[in-house]
């Protein structure tokens, strides 16, 4: 009788770790996913930037910016920028002649590496 108790139990066991493993690797697509989304939503935002307050306008948006207008976290522009080639980042400069904000623009990535 104990036998057949212990089985069962290992059976169990083994059918709640082969869901949990299923249940893990549905989230990560789903991240991973979302991380895509993010990154295509930042991208398409700086792509079109350039021009959009007047023709000065080199395309250059503060983090501050992107926050409010892609709704993306410091932490995730942040990320996104060192991960992908196309987006490059400056520093601006104040009155002072110091480093101010952190600058976020596309750079269109045409040329080939070699």
């Amino acid at each position: 009788m104990l036998d057949t108790v212990s089985h069962i139990l290992g059976i169990i066991t083994s059918l709640i770790a082969i869901f949990g493993a299923g249940y893990a690797y549905r989230e990560y697509q789903t991240q991973k996913r979302q991380w895509a989304l993010k990154t295509k939503r930042l991208v398409k935002h700086l792509k079109e930037a350039p021009g959009t307050y007047g023709s000065d306008d080199k395309g250059q948006r503060t983090t501050l910016h992107l926050i409010r207008y892609v709704g993306l976290t410091e932490d995730e522009i942040l990320k996104i920028s060192f991960d992908n080639d196309s987006i490059q980042r400056s520093v601006s400069k104040g009155k002072s002649g110091k480093s101010e904000d952190l600058l976020f623009e596309y750079r269109n990535n045409t040329t080939s590496k070699e």
